[in-house]
């Protein structure tokens, strides 16, 4: 019984680590000016923009966009996160993770050498300024 605890313990630790390195979670700095740094220096080349109405009203979901451009690479990923408010994965390109998107596997940019993700987002029932924030990447093997 001993063996089938120790075995079991280690196999969810084993799953959290693996889950933990494959999420991009936590790297938009939404405290900072900063910017991601989790794969290295940040590429002034690679261009986010995020699109979408410039007032949300309270309580309700409106549709957002993240372009990814630019850069040395051709895969990319995105993190979004909103200072206040919810997000929810628009399709299958993004997942939920930790109050934050992430990209959901591996994206190539098109042949207009852009990547787009879109989104909804949910204001809070509270008067007030939501931020939200994007951190994207290019690389060759992201």
């Amino acid at each position: 019984m001993k063996k089938l605890f120790i075995s079991t313990f280690l196999f969810v630790i084993f799953i959290t680590i693996i889950y933990a390195r494959s999420s991009y979670t936590g790297y938009t700095r939404k405290n900072s000016t900063v910017g991601c740094n989790c794969h290295g220096a940040a590429n002034p080349s690679v261009i986010v923009e995020i699109t979408g109405p410039n007032q949300v009203q309270i309580g309700k979901t409106e549709t957002f966009q993240v372009s990814i451009s630019g850069g040395n690479g051709s895969e990319v990923c995105v993190d979004i996160a909103a200072s206040v408010g919810s997000l929810q994965p628009y399709d299958s390109n993004l997942k939920l993770s930790n109050n934050e998107l992430i990209t959901n596997g591996k994206k190539t940019y098109g042949t207009n050498g852009k990547y787009v993700y879109t989104f909804n987002y949910t204001a809070p029932n509270t008067v007030g300024q939501a931020t939200l924030f994007a951190t994207g990447m290019a690389s060759k093997n992201s």
